[in-house]
């Protein structure tokens, strides 16, 4: 089975979304990759999707209100700024290839040139930004093999990180082909203006955001699968 049919069959039968990176399926809010057994018991004749919600759901899909929210508020802002006859944008619905690692991942915002298109099965090779939400559980993924993945998509102009746990964004803009430079905005009365003309005010985007301490950790999930299987 090809890498992005697996990951459209277990996405379509857990109401989850998956990414696949250094030979693993990882689910999109987490750090951990899902052990093969829980694999091959998704997509056997004896998966239950209701012991599976009991046992899993709620390991997997982490999506705090504060990482919802922001998503909504930044999709807003991209929506009322941006050229829509120059860019288009998705909102966790397309995922990305870089070729180089063999990583598809799913950002949780995509702005790319209205022209290139998107594949048959979803694939954006040519994304002009990409936007994360940082979490406790994705963090240190998203700031580096992530990174590492997203820089070596040549189209990709800028990496933009969000955190729901100060008022912070991290932008990563291309400088040539392979160095970039990294701007801080750590101030309630910055501004972060995208390559694609979008300007992010830091106290509009955290206006009604409840900053958190603490995220959901997710646990290693091996124990389980046997109980299922």
């Amino acid at each position: 089975m090809e890498t992005v049919e697996l990951l459209d069959k277990l996405e379509n039968l857990t109401e989850l979304k998956f990414e696949y990176a250094q030979n693993q399926v990882i689910p999109k809010e987490s750090s951990e990759p899902v052990v093969q057994e829980i694999i091959n018991y998704i997509l056997s004749d004896k998966f239950d999707f209701l012991l599976f919600q009991q046992n899993f759901f709620e390991q997997m899909a982490s999506g705090s209100h504060s990482h919802i929210e922001l998503i909504r508020q930044l999709n807003i802002m991209v929506v009322q700024q941006i050229n829509l006859s120059e860019y288009a944008h998705y909102v966790e619905s397309i995922k990305i290839r870089s070729v180089l690692f063999g990583a598809i991942r799913i950002p949780n915002l995509i702005i790319q040139l209205v022209n290139v298109p998107i594949t048959p099965n979803g694939i954006s090779e040519n994304p002009h930004t990409t936007i994360e939400v940082l979490s406790k559980s994705t963090a240190s993924k998203d700031r580096n093999q992530e990174k590492k993945e997203y820089q070596a998509i040549p189209s990709l102009q800028e990496y933009i990180l969000v955190s729901q746990n100060e008022h912070k964004i991290e932008q990563c803009l291309r400088n040539g082909k392979t160095d970039w430079i990294l701007k801080v905005y750590d101030n309630e009365d910055d501004t972060c203006i995208l390559t694609v003309g979008v300007k992010i005010k830091l106290n509009n985007l955290y206006q009604n955001i409840k900053l958190e301490e603490k995220q959901l950790i997710i646990k290693e999930l091996d124990q389980k699968v046997y109980r299922l299987i």
